[in-house]
Parts: C-alpha cells; sequence; structure tokens
C-alpha cells in the first residue's frame, strides 16, 4: 500500500521548482544581457578600425616623407634633426633592442645633450623599453621607461615648452596602457594631444580605452579612477 506526499511536501517542491525556474530565467537574461553587450562592444571595435584605416589614408604628404620614420612602434624619428640618435636606432633596427636600451642609456648619462636632445633620447629609450617589454617581467620594465618618461616631462616643464610636454605625455600615455592604468592612460594621452604628430594617435588611443573603461566591472573602474586622481597629484597639474 502507497501513501501519498502530504500536501505540505508537495507545496514545498512546487515552490523550489519555481524558484530554480526563475533563477535559471534570471541567468539566461543575464547572459543575453553580457552577449548583447559584447555584441555592441565588437561594433564600436570595427567603428574604431575602420576610422583609424581612414585616418591613415588621409595622412597629410609630409607624415609620409622618407625623412620621417616611426621607431620602436611610436618614437618619430627624422634623421636629419635627430641625427645624435642615429647609432641607436641602428643597433635597435638590427633586432638588437637590449643592446640599443644599453648604449642610449649609456649616451644619456654620459654625453653633453642640450635639454631638447636629452628629452628626445630619454622618449626613444623610453619607447624602446615599452617595446621590447615581452617577457615575464614586462611590467617591471615599463615602469622603469615610465620613470624615464617622468624624468623627461620633468625637464620639458621646467623649459616650458608645450611641444615637449605633449610629446612626454603621450610616451607616458603608451606606458600607463601597457600597465593597464586605463584612466591614468587616457588622462596623459590627452594632454598629449597638443603634439601635431601625436594627436591622431593619442585620440585613436582614448576612443580604445573608453571602450575598456566601459566595459570594466564598477569596482575595477573606481580603482583605476582612484589610481589616476592620486597619480594626477604627483605628475599632473
Amino acid at each position: 500500500m502507497t501513501t501519498s506526499a502530504p500536501a505540505s511536501d508537495l507545496a514545498t517542491l512546487s515552490k523550489e521548482l519555481l524558484d530554480e525556474r526563475d533563477r535559471l530565467k534570471n541567468e539566461l537574461a543575464y547572459y543575453k544581457s553580457a552577449v548583447d553587450a559584447l555584441t555592441l562592444q565588437n561594433q564600436r571595435y570595427a567603428e574604431m578600425i575602420q576610422t583609424g584605416v581612414v585616418t591613415l589614408d588621409k595622412q597629410p604628404p609630409a607624415s609620409k616623407s622618407p625623412d620621417v620614420h616611426w621607431v620602436a612602434g611610436n618614437f618619430l624619428y627624422r634623421p636629419s634633426v635627430d641625427h645624435y640618435l642615429k647609432d641607436s636606432i641602428a643597433t635597435y633596427q638590427d633586432n638588437s633592442a637590449q643592446r640599443a636600451i644599453a648604449f642610449l642609456t649609456l649616451k644619456i648619462n654620459t654625453t653633453l645633450l642640450t635639454d631638447p636632445q636629452r628629452i628626445n633620447a630619454q622618449l626613444l629609450l623610453t619607447a624602446m623599453m615599452r617595446a621590447s617589454a615581452t617577457n615575464r617581467d614586462s611590467d617591471q620594465t615599463v615602469e622603469k621607461a615610465l620613470a624615464i618618461a617622468d624624468d623627461a616631462l620633468a625637464i620639458a616643464e621646467k623649459m616650458e615648452d608645450h611641444a615637449w610636454v605633449c610629446r612626454a605625455h603621450f610616451h607616458r600615455g603608451l606606458c600607463y596602457l601597457h600597465l593597464n592604468r586605463f584612466a591614468d592612460a587616457k588622462w596623459s594621452l590627452i594632454l598629449a594631444s597638443g603634439a601635431t604628430e601625436y594627436a591622431e594617435l593619442a585620440a585613436l588611443q582614448c576612443g580604445h580605452i573608453q571602450i575598456i573603461l566601459d566595459g570594466l566591472p564598477a569596482e575595477r573602474t573606481r580603482m583605476h579612477l582612484e589610481s589616476f586622481l592620486h597619480g594626477s597629484e604627483n605628475h599632473d597639474n
């Protein structure tokens, strides 16, 4: 002889099933919203890439001059003007990044350079260190590169030379970006926009960083913004 389950047990089971159904519905809604957000993000990335392609196509002839070269990713090298960097750049382009970094460091520390030349050499050194930072110690390397860019910025600010200040901010911004300090990176790149040769690159990077910030969880975004605010007290006025 079988006994039927008490009505109270059936009611409890029914409630548990309904709660589980609601939980699964909520999870599905969450995952759908996540997929929608990623789809929108991908669309924005596609728009950024297209904007970058159009920007490159519209580069003025001066930017394509044979006397202008990009070195280590984002350093603008003019051989006729930056002749004192020739040996370091030649060594770097021979796939000897560490030798070039050591050679340039020695030049900065032992050669009598004008302030603009010293700033330029330091920014090249920053770019070389950042571009070659691909091993497990990369963050430490970029932290050192950032300190060198900070020193270049200090010299530029003492000179009260707006163009050099902007160039230094540009390379600081790229270091911050490598270190995932996104708010610091964006602010530095905004300050760099006054350097004509870097303005478009800075704008594109700022758009990329904003997408990253938009996609960060609230707690991580708050941490990045707090880092930026504390850093700005020391570096950016």
